[in-house]
């Protein structure tokens, strides 16, 4: 019972420290794998409230917003499957997706996200070894005839949900900034 309560009392403390801290950086290289996303988004989102940055529908959204850029840089930056197979054929396109983690030259590239946060927000970098994008290109999200096609709507939600995202002049990098809530 008391090794109990002092492990009870000990995240008390730890929970009162955390109000001290300035600032947290973290940095992961990861290989192609889509299911390390939903494991690193938690993990970050895991620093905001340790961070006691926002309430649970910003981490939500945040949490979001890592889904879709970590699965745009593997799917189709480093791993160059096209968001269109998934309109015309879903099946294929998650084919193509396990097919190409253990394939070359593709099974070699990584994901670099580089996370710092701080009292004044957090900014997340994710950047793949994919050829990259246009940014201005994709079609517009909210036209009568994209509204319920099943991709194309990530960077949207990216745009919502951060408060300032940038892409860099290849497309394979995305820079996104969350700040504290007035």
């Amino acid at each position: 019972i008391c090794q109990v309560l002092e492990i009870a009392k000990a995240r008390r403390r730890r929970r009162e420290v955390l109000r001290y801290l300035d600032r947290t950086e973290s940095e992961f290289v990861i290989p192609s794998k889509p299911a390390l996303i939903t494991p690193l988004v938690g993990y970050l989102q895991d620093n905001l409230e340790r961070s006691a940055f926002g309430g649970e529908a910003t981490r939500t959204q945040v949490g979001m917003a890592l889904m879709e850029a970590l699965s745009n840089a593997i799917v189709h930056g480093n791993l160059e499957v096209d968001s269109r197979l998934r309109r015309e054929d879903p099946e294929r396109f998650d084919a193509l997706v396990e097919e190409r983690q253990d394939q070359e030259p593709y099974a070699s590239r990584s994901v670099y996200c580089r996370e710092r946060g701080s009292s004044k927000g957090f900014e997340y970098v994710i950047r793949d070894e994919g050829s990259g994008f246009d940014p201005e290109e994709l079609p517009d999200p909210t036209s009568p005839e994209n509204l319920f096609a099943s991709s194309g709507r990530g960077i949207m939600l990216i745009r919502t949900f951060m408060d300032h995202v940038e892409f860099n002049d290849v497309g394979n990098q995305i820079t996104m900034r969350k700040k504290p809530a007035e």
